[in-house]
């Protein structure tokens, strides 16, 4: 055998042993929401990339850029302790009926509002009994939560108190013949 054999054996054997780096690097299965493979998919063609560099791109720049809200928090956080402060000198100012008083509002903004929850929930009650008068015997309610809010809503709005009776199916077109013979 040739050196220059002997050579090209051992290369393409130390090849073969030291993988690519993308290969010992840790893989995980991701699951997509409906569309998103397909958007991905197109940002990569139109990146010159594979799905898995776009991915791995889209992810760098997030942890690049800090998040607008993040730096919002932290602006507030190291503001706080002057915040703090100036609340707590203007309570130590206040005398007892000056802190009831605005007490006394915010329990009088929760007892309304719990009477409006209450009514509200009395309403949404009264328009599910009436969505369930509607609906053919042995649908389940839950079986489109979107539709049964929207059916809901249509209820309350028109204020339609009482079912209406049940639609009957248009008659066969054989029967309607039958009908319209009898009449000419």
């Amino acid at each position: 055998m040739k050196k220059s054999q002997v050579a090209s054996i051992i290369c393409a054997m130390s090849d073969k042993l030291t993988p690519y780096p993308s290969r010992t690097a840790d893989q995980f299965v991701v699951r997509f929401p409906d569309g998103m493979r397909d958007r991905l998919k197109e940002a990569a063609h139109a990146n010159g990339r594979s799905m898995n560099a776009e991915i791995v791109a889209r992810l760098q720049a997030s942890f690049e850029q800090p998040a607008p809200a993040n730096i919002r928090l932290i602006d507030r956080i190291s503001d706080s302790p002057s915040i703090v402060d100036e609340i707590a000198a203007k309570l130590a100012q206040m005398t007892p009926e000056q802190l009831a008083r605005p007490l006394a509002d915010i329990l009088e903004d929760l007892r309304h509002t719990q009477e409006a929850l209450a009514e509200s929930a009395a309403a949404a009650d009264r328009a599910l009994t009436l969505v369930r008068h509607e609906l053919p015997p042995g649908t389940p309610v839950s079986s489109d939560p979107l539709a049964l809010v929207r059916r809901m809503a249509a209820i309350l709005e028109t204020g339609q108190d009482k079912p209406r009776p049940p639609v009957r199916p248009p008659p066969k077109r054989t029967t309607l013949r039958k009908h319209t013979k009898r009449h000419l």
